[in-house]
């Protein structure tokens, strides 16, 4: 039988979901394991390097192409690889330009959630924003938005 490199096991999915730390308030699968230079979710199947936002939602909408588009998770946790929680997007989408981009108190307390976990770095959070990781460590300092409870 020959796989190509989109066919996933049940012995893959095990490996992969072993990978994951379900949240129990914001229901994100937070991926563990490896991530790329940017902090992309990385899985290898069939002895390559995949984008795990991709995998699972491709598994898990099988008619989705998401071979010529970007998968990206709506919860804005960047490590959140959760089929429910992402969307299709072009390439180089981040919603609004990085100067541009306005954080909601919602944002913020999602934000503050996640440095407290301490799950992922602060430049992390921030791409996953669209912000620069100066706001977010002015959020970390209490600088800026200290009115905002996690």
């Amino acid at each position: 039988m020959t796989m190509n490199k989109n066919t996933i096991t049940g012995k893959d999915l095990v490996r992969i979901m072993s990978k994951v730390q379900i949240h129990p308030v914001t229901e994100c699968w937070n991926w563990t394991a490896a991530t790329d230079t940017y902090g992309c979710p990385q899985v290898k199947l069939n002895g390559t390097m995949r984008c795990c936002h991709r995998v699972l939602f491709k598994l898990f909408n099988p008619t989705a192409d998401t071979e010529k588009l970007s998968v990206k998770p709506v919860c804005n946790n960047p490590l959140c690889v959760n089929p429910d929680h992402q969307e299709i997007r072009g390439y180089g989408h981040t919603g609004q330009p990085r100067a541009e981009r306005k954080l909601t108190p919602e944002d913020v307390a999602t934000i503050k959630r996640l440095l407290a976990e301490g799950s992922m770095p602060q430049h992390v959070i921030a791409e996953g924003f669209g912000v620069c990781p100066r706001t977010i460590s002015s959020i970390n300092t209490g600088k800026t938005w200290n009115s905002v409870q996690p």
